[in-house]
């Protein structure tokens, strides 16, 4: 458990929610105040469906409502638990992946850290049913006091997986209360005082003891003893055992083939399929242990059976021992000094010393610093940054944890400042080493920061938002920049204006620096299409195009247009993944609600 940190899950009910908290691996059923359960509230004042009625019936384009009513109520179980890392909220069996999707919603809403969703069934077989082997088939059966059903589920590595769902219609504890206020012969509606007093009275009627319920309209109390409840409740099990045999039956299952079987629920005690009734079922079933908290137990033994199965880097394991975390930071550094030493090497060699230079001197400048180039540079100085803070914040991402989602947006947003900072030094040091009259100098600042500007904008925006980015994939993959082709637009820069400068190719023959130069312009063409697009067969048909095309017509004359179109590709790589990075934390559809509603024709009569 301790990647997943502290863990809050939630059981919300038709009529009640439930919640466990395990925190340093000690669990404990979470208090509403000195309650264990707190009320499941209806969507709407005016509307009586409870939540899980709400979230089963709710189309998607009326989902907005319910996502909203659940992500209040999930908020405010979760302030009864304090800080928590991960929230695991259990769904009935026959819920499908819209429905999911929709409790996602509301957790992410709720801000209760990250979000998972397990199915009650599969959680009650995970606490019920531990040990058992790959291919186990197990019945669990849910009573409850508005709903039953019943499910069968096979086990394989990644959990339970479910065959069939049946719903009990016949068999709940609102139809168990019915049947014994006929009993004692009350006329409907029954007040619900009495209906409370009768639910009281359940565990003392299946202890064997007589119960006494007040009512209003009798001078003496009503005796209801265990017979009664036994009468009554026989024909609700005989409707338990039919839904069984039926679940069974669609799921192709016989029942000596069956690990076990396992009923839980606020109804599982009065309701259970009597000794009579297991000889015709061919199983006998067993209560959960942990009564009505055994779905909020079991999703905590689903979050920890899973959670050593995450094999991603952490802060503790050490991001550093990864190759690739440490070669592509070291890959920008070294494009970004490479770059920087060749600008002013050329200006070196080609203008005269400082302090006999004369004003049409540096007037060549434009002609010797090449600006488009000093832009690469200093992207690539910011580059390094984010690329370090990137490979912290993924490793704090791994840890699953809240308050390091939120320490790994910091530090990300951090790297793109500082590669604002990096590239405003690099400036800063041309203008020192070059110099020159404000009116003739080359705009070293403005040139260093014309490459780094966007990307490290966009890294401050992404990280300071990262403790509401939740989606699938994480932020951090959308980040990812594909080092090869700074690598290679950088080796290409180096070798065109290494043979259009003649430097350092005195001792090189001819022919082998025409050949270098041509095939660095084809490397800036490569780089420009690896950061273009990310299908590999994309890329691979647009890097042959473009590095085909690129050692016909760049040169030194064309360089600096190539590298500008080179520092626009990179930006628009950074709006595009910022735009995806919005794209996964959307809710699904959400472009549903701008498009126009389509109107009904009017009824048009002929007179």
């Amino acid at each position: 458990m301790d990647s997943s940190g502290t863990v809050l899950a939630v059981q919300v009910g038709p009529a009640v929610t439930v919640a466990a908290v395990e925190r340093e691996g000690h669990r404990s059923a979470l208090l509403f105040g000195d309650q264990l359960t707190l009320p499941t509230p209806t969507v709407q004042e005016d509307d009586s469906r409870d939540l899980v009625s709400a979230v089963t019936v709710t189309r998607r384009e009326a989902a907005e409502p319910v996502i909203a009513a659940l992500a209040e109520h999930l908020r405010a179980v979760a302030s009864y638990a304090g800080q928590v890392d991960t929230v695991v909220v259990t769904v009935p069996p026959g819920w499908g992946p819209r429905h999911h999707e929709m409790v996602t919603q509301a957790g992410q809403r709720a801000g209760s850290g990250m979000v998972q969703v397990v199915s009650e069934a599969a959680a009650v077989a995970t606490a019920s049913f531990p040990g058992s082997s790959d291919g186990a088939l197990v019945l669990v059966c849910h009573l409850g006091e508005r709903a039953s059903e019943v499910s069968v589920l096979r086990r394989h590595a990644a959990g339970w997986e479910r065959i069939a769902t049946q719903p009990i219609r016949n068999a709940t504890g609102e139809r168990l209360i019915d049947a014994l206020t006929q009993q004692l012969g009350l006329p409907a509606p029954v007040a619900d005082s009495v209906r409370d007093q009768l639910s009281q009275a359940q565990s003392r009627l299946l202890d064997g003891q007589t119960a006494a319920v007040i009512l209003t309209e009798r001078p003496s109390p009503a005796s209801v003893t265990p017979a009664d409840l036994h009468q009554v409740a026989q024909p609700l099990r005989q409707a338990v055992a039919d839904a069984v045999l039926d679940t069974l039956d669609a799921a192709d299952v016989d029942a000596d083939r069956l690990h076990g079987a396992v009923v839980y629920g606020e109804a599982a005690q009065a309701l259970s399929p009597s000794s009579t009734d297991d000889g015709r079922l061919g199983i006998s079933a067993s209560v959960a242990r942990d009564g009505r908290l055994a779905a909020v137990y079991g999703a905590l033994d689903c979050v920890r059976s899973a959670a050593p199965k995450v094999h991603a880097p952490t802060m503790r394991a050490g991001w550093w021992k990864y190759p690739s975390s440490l070669a592509a930071p070291m890959v920008c550094m070294a494009a970004g000094g490479l770059l920087v030493w060749q600008t002013f090497d050329i200006v070196a060699r080609l203008m005269p010393p400082e302090f006999s230079r004369l004003t049409s001197d540096y007037e060549k400048l434009r002609v010797y610093f090449d600006t488009a180039a000093f832009a690469l540079a200093g992207w690539a100085w910011a580059l390094v940054c984010l690329t370090v803070g990137r490979n912290v914040a993924a490793a704090l991402l791994a840890e699953q944890s809240r308050a390091h989602a939120r320490q790994a947006g910091q530090i990300f947003a951090f790297s793109g400042l500082l590669g604002l900072v990096v590239a405003t030094l690099q400036g800063l040091l041309g203008q020192a080493i070059i110099g020159g009259p404000v009116e003739l100098a080359p705009p070293y600042l403005s040139s260093a920061l014309a490459g780094a500007v966007v990307p490290s904008a966009l890294a401050i925006v992404i990280g300071l938002a990262a403790p509401w980015l939740r989606g699938r994939p994480l932020w951090t993959e959308r980040v990812r920049f594909p080092v090869a082709s700074l690598a290679l637009a950088a080796v290409g820069v180096l070798a065109v204006n290494a043979r259009a400068s003649g430097m350092p190719m005195t001792v090189m023959p001819t022919w082998v620096a025409a050949i270098l130069g041509v095939t660095g312009a084809g490397l800036l063409g490569v780089a420009i299409a690896l950061a273009l697009v990310t299908a590999a067969p994309a890329r691979l048909i647009l890097a042959s195009i473009m590095g085909a095309a690129c050692m016909v017509i760049v040169g030194y004359s064309t360089l600096h247009s190539t590298i500008v179109i080179y520092l626009v590709v990179i930006a628009v790589w950074w709006i595009r993944r910022t735009s995806r990075i919005l794209a996964d934390n959307l809710p699904p559809g959400w472009w549903r609600r701008f498009a126009p509603t389509r109107r009904a024709p009017d009824d048009k009569r002929i007179p």
